[in-house]
């Protein structure tokens, strides 16, 4: 048999709706009438669990695992890092000076749009997203170190 794209592909994706159904059931699940946290997790991890099946189900369609070209694995890389990194620092920092970094990290230091293309954007969508989730949906957010 050969080691198709997409088996390596969804079994990752079954590992992870996998153990993201498992750690949801540490959150109380609620009911239909009121949803807990752990309703999320549950909904989330079985989606990937049953998309990751149904994909592994038909694999046998997709090219060999040896033809994929990683010509775009440095790309990837950075990308992941600037992920990484406001994940890290997204309590810290607090989220429109995270989100804004990251938006503007990937737009002009991944990217390679123009500088001010990129802080406005990056400025626009960090602060309409902010006043979004902390104003009208009222989201608890963390509070970094500049108080926001």
């Amino acid at each position: 048999m050969t080691l198709r794209r997409d088996h390596v592909g969804a079994t990752l994706l079954l590992a992870f709706g996998a153990a993201v159904f498992a750690f949801g059931t540490e959150l109380p699940f609620g009911s239909a009438a009121s949803p807990g946290p752990g309703m999320m997790p549950y909904l989330c991890g079985g989606l990937l669990v049953a998309l990751a099946a149904w994909l592994l189900l038909r694999a046998g369609s997709s090219p060999p695992f040896a033809t994929i070209e990683w010509d775009d694995l440095p790309h990837a890389a950075r990308v992941l890092s600037f992920a990484i990194a406001a994940t890290l620092l997204y309590t810290v920092l607090g989220f429109p000076i995270t989100f804004g970094l990251l938006l503007f990290g990937l737009m002009y230091g991944v990217e390679r749009m123009p500088l001010l293309n990129s802080l406005a954007v990056a400025v626009v969508m960090a602060g309409g997203t902010y006043l979004l989730l902390s104003s009208l949906l009222k989201t608890p957010m963390p509070q970094g170190i500049f108080g926001f």
